[in-house]
């Protein structure tokens, strides 16, 4: 524990803690360096991103979102399933710097983000009030001492961020108040700092926010049940980034991409099922036969009908199934073909259909539920007529439930 003395050398600059535990003052001195951004950051992010099994056809996603960070905070928003928060974490890895992850609630206040006051107990039993830092004030702690560590004591990463997920659930206003001034800032020291009212200590009243600091929102703007109003602060302060599902010229691509990431899952799950090694000769087969028999025609058809808008067809619905949907239909398909013991079936082709029928009805329909009841009536009218999707009968029955 460093003496009065010490401290105050800490605050004035002199010399440095080894962490801000004991003052928050002295991070004024390492709230100045800048972001450093690594070379080939566009094709080392690519690189992470395929090696994760990502696939957003978008090429100018992964420019938008480095463009986006070094002039400060970004917001990623798409329906569900486009991985947004693994992007996230990748562009984490690839800017070398550490996270922090946590999901907003719609019962958010400065409470949650900045701090405040809560019940405790002291060392005699009697209940006293002590203060607690945010979600965001802890993160921006913790990116102070990861940059103080990278500075003065060799430590690997240059700055902790924060991703914080489902942002669209919280009232931002309410949730953010005084941050707004600190993310607006022209970048000095003064006019980063964050007020801690609630510490008692002189020494962490007030904490500076580095330049290296960084929050990643991940926002679904497709959950009607808890979006919220995006404030004009926000949204002056944030650079807005799309992930969208890839268009329907590259769906083939991701289809192959979904199957591929979805056979590994599965082997990496079971390695042996009645006798039966689980392997990637196996799953080749079984895709193989699923490809053979027409019946993977079918699904891939639906899922674009169900997936992509055409303004003059009815069959096809808008609804935006992410990538990460149609990877779990597929390991669902695989997995229930080697329990049902696909590949020794007599009558595969029926098998088969069943399980996609079954896989479609509890992996992709559900999301139907509170979609515009105009346009999935129209949507059920028109598939129900298409012979190709007479074997998905449960599938069929259960669209018909979300419009009736």
């Amino acid at each position: 524990m460093a003496n009065l003395d010490q401290i105050k050398q800490f605050n004035d600059g002199y010399i440095f803690p080894q962490t801000y535990d004991e003052t928050y003052l002295a991070t004024q001195y390492i709230s100045a360096h800048m972001l450093e951004v690594p070379e080939n950051v566009i094709s080392k992010l690519q690189e992470k991103i395929e090696e994760k099994g990502l696939y957003f056809g978008d090429s100018e996603l992964i420019r938008e979102i480095v463009v986006g960070l070094i002039k400060g905070n970004i917001i990623l928003q798409g329906p569900p399933g486009t991985g947004k928060t693994t992007l996230a974490k990748i562009v984490c890895e690839v800017f070398n710097v550490g996270y922090d992850e946590t999901t907003a609630a719609a019962e958010w206040t400065t409470f949650d983000t900045i701090g405040g006051l809560q019940p405790s107990t002291n060392a005699a039993g009697s209940e006293i009030m002590v203060g607690k830092m945010g979600y965001v004030t802890r993160s921006v702690f913790n990116c102070c001492n990861t940059v103080l560590k990278k500075q003065h004591y060799q430590g690997d990463k240059q700055a902790s961020w924060l991703i914080l997920d489902e942002l669209n659930r919280c009232e931002i206003d309410k949730a953010f108040g005084d941050l707004f001034t600190v993310f607006g800032s022209d970048g000095l020291a003064e006019s980063r700092a964050i007020n801690l009212w609630f510490e008692n200590d002189d020494n962490k009243k007030k904490i500076y926010m580095p330049n290296t600091f960084r929050i990643i929102g991940a926002m679904n703007n497709i959950d009607k049940n808890y979006v919220f109003d995006i404030s004009q602060g926000l949204s002056r302060r944030f650079t807005f980034i799309n992930v969208l599902p890839p268009t329907e010229e590259l769906f083939d691509n991701e289809i192959a991409n979904a199957k591929k990431i979805s056979k590994n899952r599965v082997i990496n799950k079971l390695s042996y099922y009645s006798g039966t090694k689980i392997d990637t000769n196996l799953m080749d087969k079984i895709d193989a036969d699923f490809v053979a028999d027409d019946t993977e025609r079918v699904l891939v058809d639906i899922l674009k009908h169900i997936r992509y808008l055409h303004d003059d067809d009815d069959s096809y619905l808008g609804l935006s199934v992410g990538t990460a949907q149609i990877i779990d239909l597929y390991e669902n398909i695989f997995l229930s073909a080697i329990i049902d013991e696909y590949y020794s079936a007599t009558d595969k082709k029926s098998l088969m259909q069943k399980i996609v029928d079954n896989s479609l009805c509890t992996r992709i329909i559900p999301q139907m539920d509170g979609f515009d009841y105009i346009r999935l009536n129209n949507f059920y009218d028109e598939i129900n007529r298409k012979t190709d999707y007479k074997f998905l009968k449960k599938t069929l029955s259960e669209i018909k439930k979300f419009n009736r």
